[in-house]
């Protein structure tokens, strides 16, 4: 099939342009022609597929989204595609993955009369409604909240198995003392670690501020695209010498081996694909119920799932309890175990099987 990938950005390699480069390789290694549409591009596509840049500009996010939906529908209707996998809300796309949380379930107020918010809502009851593309979806969870707020027909929708992306390595742990040297974190501390490329939307703060009621945590946050904010209430609480950060890193799973527990109180988080690497390098993961992949912590019982809504008191008394000695032990010993079992369900192929059938069944279906 000539298959076109459309996603609006490229820029900052999250898990949704993770998946998206994955997929798309996946598909072209597998014979299909893949192109990538895009209005921005900073990360490098798979040498098989083809990068196509659309012209989406706009002043505001809502307006670039707009744009970018008009501008893939006519790049549909130009050229002889045979399906369109869009990782974004579109309505004229054949096959959706959700990478995105629902819109939907926002409390928004008078807020939601907003141009930005009521671009966001019509994209998205246009994707969801009965003329929209099948959904892929990333989780159980994820569907549940969208089926509560849109009439999905069973036929449109599919569960995808978890993107794992091999490190092709298990020895996560050779260069604990290497990594802790370099942040300054001394070998006998406690260490807790968060990934993250935005601070507040995945409750880095949350986790700054657990740190004043337990004094011995050092916290390394890796990924932010800016931590100024981070920064700021560290200095404004004293914590500047616990806590670390840092951008992009190319040796996560090595700084996962440095760690003793992974932090994830995230406001926002539609999975959480951090959660189940955390888990694949044997460390146990707190993390907040609103986590799609959050269930895979309660199913191994490889940490801690917190209630929602979020409550600090609470955080903090899970953070004290998964690092007692014994309780530490168990935890880090049922995220080992979980590792083969998740190794088997998750991964590329799994995935793009999925992906192949949904998109061949709706071309079928436009016959």
């Amino acid at each position: 099939m000539r298959i076109l990938i459309a996603i609006q950005a490229l820029e900052n390699l999250g898990g949704k342009e993770r998946d998206a480069l994955a997929i798309a390789g996946g598909l072209a290694a597998r014979g299909h022609t893949v192109s990538i549409a895009t209005r921005s591009a900073r990360l490098a596509v798979p040498a098989e597929v083809t990068l196509r840049l659309v012209d989406a500009g706009a002043w505001s996010n809502h307006g670039r989204a707009r744009r970018f939906a008009a501008a893939i529908a006519e790049l549909r209707s130009s050229e002889d595609f045979d399906a369109v996998l869009s990782f974004e809300k579109l309505q004229h796309a054949d096959v959706y993955y959700a990478a995105d949380v629902c819109f939907a379930r926002r409390k928004l107020g008078v807020r939601g009369l907003l141009p930005r918010y009521a671009s966001y809502r019509r994209l998205e009851r246009a994707c969801f409604g009965p003329d929209g593309p099948d959904i892929l979806f990333l989780c159980r969870a994820q569907a549940d909240e969208y089926q509560r707020h849109y009439r999905i027909a069973p036929d449109r929708a599919s569960i995808l198995p978890p993107m794992i992306h091999p490190t092709g390595r298990r020895d996560f742990y050779a260069r604990r003392a290497e990594i802790r040297q370099e942040f300054g974190i001394p070998e006998t501390a406690t260490l807790a670690v968060s990934v993250a490329v935005y601070a507040e939307q995945k409750g880095i703060d949350r986790s700054v501020a657990a740190l004043r009621e337990i004094p011995d945590l050092h916290l390394l946050a890796v990924g932010l695209k800016n931590d100024a904010s981070i920064k700021a209430l560290a200095a404004e609480l004293n914590l500047t010498d616990r806590v670390r950060l840092c951008g992009h890193r190319d040796d996560i799973p090595d700084i996962l081996g440095a760690a003793d527990l992974m932090l994830h109180p995230a406001r926002l988080e539609n999975t959480g694909l951090v959660i189940l690497e955390g888990m694949l390098a044997g460390v146990p993961v707190i993390a907040s119920g609103g986590c799609g992949f959050a269930e895979y912590i309660a199913r191994f019982g490889a940490g801690i799932v917190l209630s929602e809504p979020f409550n600090a008191a609470e955080y903090v008394a899970a953070i004290r309890n998964a690092l007692q000695p014994d309780r530490l032990a168990e935890l880090r010993q049922s995220a080992r175990a979980s590792a083969p079992q998740l190794l088997a369900e998750g991964g590329l192929d799994p995935i793009l099987d999925v992906v192949e059938r949904a998109l061949a069944r709706r071309r079928q279906r436009s016959r």
